[in-house]
């Protein structure tokens, strides 16, 4: 799945951050792709770009959650636990993957696909509702401050 501008919020920080979520799961898939053609063993590829992922998503969460909380958003409960839940769910697939245990890479890219597009479209789509209705209140306030980071 690609990017679409239509994902953005328009807040240019998270909406980067949600670009760049898109791609790391696209190298990954990628990355696989190319492993899996040259039979080639992808297992410490796919190790790697989840550690990334987790990484990034950790950052990346906390600066929506940070903008939630700033912007006093009334879902920010709800966010923060389906973020907490898909990090949780990563860190055990990691871990399912790292002591050898099998796992399917298709399955795995789909996930991250799936709850990251459901995530952007349903639940980012609502932050984005909220933050137009503030902006149309007061259209003064600055939504691109760069302490959001």
């Amino acid at each position: 799945m690609k990017w679409k501008s239509q994902y953005g919020i328009g807040i240019t920080e998270v909406d980067k951050q949600n670009k760049r979520l898109f791609e790391f799961v696209e190298n990954l898939k990628i990355n696989m792709q190319k492993h899996t053609k040259a039979k080639m063993d992808s297992s410490n590829l796919v190790k790697e770009g989840f550690t990334e992922i987790i990484q990034y998503t950790h950052e990346h969460f906390e600066c929506e959650e940070k903008l939630m909380k700033m912007l006093h958003y009334p879902g920010i409960e709800f966010q923060k636990k389906q973020h907490h839940e898909l990090v949780t769910e990563i860190k055990e697939l990691l871990l399912e993957m790292k002591t050898g245990r099998r796992y399917n890479v298709i399955q795995l890219y789909n996930f991250l696909n799936q709850w990251l597009s459901a995530h952007i479209i349903n639940e980012d789509q609502k932050l984005k509702e909220f933050v137009d209705k503030r902006r149309l209140d007061n259209p003064n306030i600055k939504l691109n401050d760069p302490n959001i980071k």
